[in-house]
């Protein structure tokens, strides 16, 4: 898998990836992001443009993720400095289940402590077990637990230096 930050025509690409995992998670009840909210326009509310990725397989994009250098509206209380991220991760469904989501978290710790970074962090709802167990998994150590904007939210961190 190739991974790098898209340029600017791909961020329709990018969005709709994003797009297919919004209408899977509502298909199978687990709703997360509205398909507004990923829309290109409105990541670009959230994210500057050379925060996204793309993971390439035979040159198809299949797998995002955005990467922040700060993150204090989830992350209040840290050092500037000392973290990369990770936000949006996912990966199309045809390729579901055979590592890429791996792949694109393993380049991002990779990413973070080429910079300088100690940590990857990141957060995600507190009752989505498997997706807590994926990031354990990976050696996300779990730090905290704490609502946010009415949900209810784990957050992990990673150390990469």
């Amino acid at each position: 898998m190739i991974v790098r930050q898209i340029e600017e025509e791909e961020l329709s690409e990018f969005s709709a990836l994003l797009q297919e995992a919004v209408q899977w998670l509502h298909a199978t009840g687990k709703p997360l992001w509205s398909e507004r909210r990923v829309s290109s326009n409105e990541l670009l509310k959230t994210y500057f443009l050379d925060e996204l990725y793309l993971g390439f397989e035979a040159n198809e994009p299949i797998a995002t993720m955005a990467l922040q250098k700060e993150d204090p509206r989830f992350w209040p209380n840290t050092n500037a400095g000392e973290a990369l991220y990770l936000h949006k991760l996912s990966v199309k469904r045809a390729f579901a289940g055979e590592g890429f989501a791996d792949e694109m978290v393993k380049w991002a710790a990779n990413h973070a402590a080429s910079i300088g970074r100690s940590y990857l962090r990141l957060d995600c709802a507190y009752s989505r077990l498997k997706l807590r167990s994926f990031y354990e998994r990976l050696g996300f150590e779990f730090v905290d637990r704490r609502p946010l904007d009415g949900f209810d939210l784990a957050f992990f961190e990673l150390r990469v230096s």
